[in-house]
């Protein structure tokens, strides 16, 4: 089976297809993409010094996604931008569900 061009973003998709609640999957998305639109701004910033406008930007970061990428697996720039994507998620749901339950557990209660 032609699995299609580009190929896949293996993290991107096994973060995005795991099983999940549906309100740990709303909390997912919002993360993702808050955190996709951060590392985006953060690699024009950083590693694509001296675009200098946006059709400039918009190539660089182009050539930066694709660089090294052939039709059996995407070049190590993108799976690299891709894998800090999904470790910065997790990190962040986690940490969101833990105040979550922090703060659960901890509302009713009375101190001192």
């Amino acid at each position: 089976m032609f699995p299609g061009f580009p190929p896949p973003d293996h993290a991107i998709h096994d973060l995005l297809t795991g099983s999940k609640k549906v309100d740990e999957e709303k909390s997912l998305m919002i993360h993702f993409l808050t955190v996709l639109f951060e590392i985006t701004k953060r690699v024009l910033e950083t590693k694509l010094i001296g675009a200098n406008n946006r059709s400039e930007r918009t190539t660089r970061f182009r050539d930066f996604m694709t660089s090294g990428q052939n039709f059996k697996r995407v070049g190590p720039q993108r799976q690299s931008f891709y894998e800090d994507i999904v470790r910065e998620v997790e990190e962040v749901s986690y940490a969101y569900r833990l105040t979550f339950v922090f703060s659960h557990f901890t509302e009713d209660q009375e101190w001192g």
